[in-house]
């Protein structure tokens, strides 16, 4: 288990009209990461649930998931925010069961540091952090 990766929050709530559950996650940095979770009444629908996850969100990395006999049965998409303040994401499909990763890269905390850090920079936390998150899931990233 990673030592430095601490879960601050478990609960449920509502992702697009369905019950969803949620964690989330903080590193000794202030990094932090939510997972939710939520299984759909069709692929459609958690198709749609995706697609509205990734409204504010620019998509730099899409691949399929495949079964062990080649055959599509999901995606996962990893996207950088279109506005600073919002958070990097991977969303992931399968079938009917949806994970939306999200993780912001808190370089200031409380005000009491400045943020130095480029929007390239940010990013590449954030992906990384949100690939951190997603193996700790079960996800193969």
């Amino acid at each position: 288990m990673d030592q430095g990766l601490a879960m601050t929050r478990i609960g449920d709530g509502w992702m697009f009209g369905h019950r969803a559950a949620f964690r989330t996650y903080e590193t000794p940095d202030h990094t932090e990461a939510l997972v939710w979770y939520s299984t759909f009444g069709s692929e459609q629908e958690a198709r749609n649930a995706v697609t509205q996850s990734l409204k504010a969100h620019k998509v730099t990395g899409r691949e399929f998931i495949r079964d062990l006999n080649g055959r599509v049965i999901g995606d996962r998409i990893v996207a950088a925010p279109k506005e600073r303040k919002k958070a990097f994401m991977i969303a992931q499909r399968q079938g009917l069961n949806c994970w939306i990763i999200q993780s912001t890269s808190e370089s200031c905390d409380a005000g009491r540091r400045v943020d130095r850090t480029t929007p390239e920079q940010r990013q590449v936390v954030g992906v990384k952090f949100a690939l951190k998150m997603a193996r700790r899931r079960g996800f193969e990233c």
